[in-house]
């Protein structure tokens, strides 16, 4: 009986394993921003990005311009997660390239 129980309980923990890339979206933030019916846009903050994409994979800093006033800037990387969602959610299935000079986006590029 303990055997069974503990492979019951092997099993389980193998499934939730599996799972832990999801990253379920709040139903609260799904309301407020339904899968594809906002979309990037050059001059976004980060947080819009955030709310609208997640977190990104990577965040790498980029070299600055010799400009003294220039600003940190920065490569985020959205790895493509869903290829083929019923759902208009291009960016899901997209590898996505976003640059940012200082907290605004000036600039991204998507590929399948």
């Amino acid at each position: 009986m303990k055997i069974k129980i503990l492979a019951l309980f092997l099993l389980g923990a193998i499934v939730l394993t599996g799972c832990s890339i999801f990253h379920p979206v709040k139903p609260q933030e799904a309301l407020k921003h339904p899968l594809g019916t906002d979309s990037l846009k050059v001059g976004m903050t980060k947080e819009q990005v955030k709310s609208l994409l997640g977190e990104p994979d990577s965040i790498a800093p980029l070299e600055r311009s010799a400009d003294i006033l220039s600003t940190e800037r920065q490569e985020w990387v959205y790895d493509a997660r869903y290829s083929d969602l019923p759902v208009k959610a291009d960016y899901l299935g997209k590898f996505m390239t976003l640059i940012f000079d200082g907290d605004n986006l000036v600039s991204y590029d998507s590929t399948k």
